[in-house]
């Protein structure tokens, strides 16, 4: 299965345990003004952080996943303040160049 479809999977089942969460709410939030626009901003930039960290921070492929333009995306990231330091992937360390320090 492609990486992309795993996502949109991962994606959907989010969306349907978030919608289930709404369904199931006590009477008493429900019946309290909900802010629709903040909520589904909130969602959204969820969505884009979830597809960063599984892009390790490659705005390209994570606007790819989303069906966005990366300009779009980018905007959106500029937008909901999303701080691209925390989705970088870790450098990686260069282990062929001490391969003697392992050698048994």
């Amino acid at each position: 299965m492609s990486p992309n479809i795993s996502l949109i999977k991962a994606l959907v089942t989010t969306l349907g345990l978030e919608v289930d969460t709404l369904v199931d709410a006590d009477a008493d939030v429900i019946e309290q003004p909900i802010d629709l626009y903040k909520k589904v901003r909130d969602y959204e930039a969820k969505i884009i952080r979830a597809a960063l960290i599984k892009t390790g921070g490659n705005q390209r492929r994570a606007a790819e996943m989303l069906n966005l333009k990366t300009s779009t995306l980018n905007t959106k990231i500029k937008q909901f303040g999303i701080d691209m330091f925390h989705f970088k992937a870790p450098m990686e360390v260069d282990r062929g160049a001490n391969k003697s320090e392992y050698a048994m």
